[in-house]
């Protein structure tokens, strides 16, 4: 065997190879550190207002006066390939803002999340007395949440009714410190069959590129080429989703 063909032999086993051990690296890692990310939306539901010309338009809750009504959604999502258990979500809105009313539930589920431990305390003490102004500056702008089970693939959904004085939006952040777990937030995204619409797009470029240099470099007739990549070109974010989708399936078989 020749010294360049030794050479070849080389490389052509040791690519491989080296590819699975960085693949395997890649795997633990991501084991490691679970990935979660949290999104909110955020909707006004009503306005008080004082105008000269229009009236007075009042909003009572439960009875009681209160201001400009505002509904958050808060999605948080288990990206990682690991099943977590007993993970406790803590949602604070922006100083100003009222926690009239939550409810967080597992999408596919039926029975709603219970409010974590301390938190659970604060309202059931609430429900005997009056609480004061510093307990309510800490508690009033919170809900607390508690996931027994949270699997990987898993989607918390989280709605909550908040008040405010004034007409600033409010906004929440989402925090957690449970162990071997990241929580981190991404703005929402529009979502192209349950994916992320750029992310397809991205994906569906490369394979449908990479399909037109194969098709071109198989010697078909060019109006054949031609038709095959603008087809793959006119349908590559579905493609991307096809694609993605696929590979989030052979990682669901590796684990």
């Amino acid at each position: 065997m020749s010294a360049i063909g030794a050479r070849d032999v080389i490389i052509y086993a040791a690519l491989p190879a080296a590819g699975a051990v960085a693949g395997r690296i890649w795997s633990r890692l991501r084991r490691r550190l679970a990935r979660l990310t949290w999104t909110a939306l955020y909707q006004p539901m009503a306005f008080a207002t004082e105008d000269l010309g229009w009236g007075r338009v009042q909003i009572l809750y439960n009875g009681q006066p209160t201001q400009n009504l505002h509904i958050i959604t808060v999605q948080v999502v288990n990206e990682s390939d690991t099943d977590l258990a007993g993970v406790e979500f803590n949602v604070q809105a922006s100083d100003g803002t009222i926690v009239l009313r939550s409810q967080a539930v597992i999408r596919g589920t039926l029975v709603p999340l219970p409010f974590g431990p301390a938190y659970a305390a604060v309202i059931t003490e609430a429900g005997r007395r009056q609480l004061t102004p510093p307990e309510l500056a800490v508690w009033g702008k919170r809900s607390d949440w508690h996931a027994p089970v949270l699997n990987r693939g898993a989607i918390v959904d989280i709605r909550l009714l908040v008040s405010r004085n004034d007409h600033l939006t409010p906004t929440v952040a989402v925090y957690s410190n449970h162990l071997g777990a990241r929580l981190r937030h991404r703005p929402p995204a529009p979502q192209l069959l349950g994916v992320n619409q750029l992310h397809a797009a991205l994906v569906g470029l490369v394979v449908a590129g990479s399909g037109a240099a194969v098709l071109a470099a198989s010697g078909l007739a060019t109006w054949l080429v031609a038709g095959s990549a603008f087809v793959l070109g006119a349908f590559g974010s579905v493609i991307g989703v096809g694609a993605i989708r696929f590979w989030r399936w052979l990682r669901k078989l590796a684990t």
